[in-house]
């Protein structure tokens, strides 16, 4: 993450606003294909990467043919940008679970146990983890390296 941090600190890169909580849930898709993003209650600048956490198709090379990238036009992900945002996702799950699982009195031991289930899932190769690990394999070589 530090180095993948200063990476992206000696960029002068352009924010955009991303959602905060993009999931299918929040994505409406009209009879046209149209794809619209709603529940914008939770919003922040970022790199454009950011938002692309949330959508399958990055990693595998299909953007182009997702709905939702039409909204971003022609464009290149910046793989640095993109594995941080994986990383750091990654690293906010698994603090959730364990804040969920192991300080919360309020929450019911069934609930507490899902939060350890979650916090397997989300280790596991083809979860967060592996999305992850894969995003690291688009990094250029000396970045690679230096991970």
């Amino acid at each position: 993450m530090e180095a993948l941090g200063r990476t992206l600190r000696e960029r002068n890169s352009s924010l955009v606003i991303c959602h905060a909580d993009l999931h299918p849930g929040n994505m409406i898709r009209n009879d046209a294909g149209e794809v619209y993003v709603v529940d914008w209650d939770e919003v922040m600048f970022g790199l454009k990467e950011r938002d692309f956490l949330f959508v399958r198709g990055v990693l595998d090379g299909r953007m182009e043919e997702l709905p939702f990238f039409q909204g971003y036009g022609p464009t290149e992900i910046d793989w640095s940008a993109f594995t941080y945002y994986m990383w750091e996702r990654m690293i906010q799950d698994l603090i959730a679970c364990t804040q969920d699982a192991f300080f919360r009195d309020d929450l019911e031991e069934e609930t507490k146990a899902e939060a350890v289930d979650l916090f397997a899932n989300v280790l596991r190769e083809n979860d967060e983890w592996g999305m992850a690990k894969s995003a690291e394999a688009h990094l250029p070589g000396e970045l690679h390296q230096s991970l």
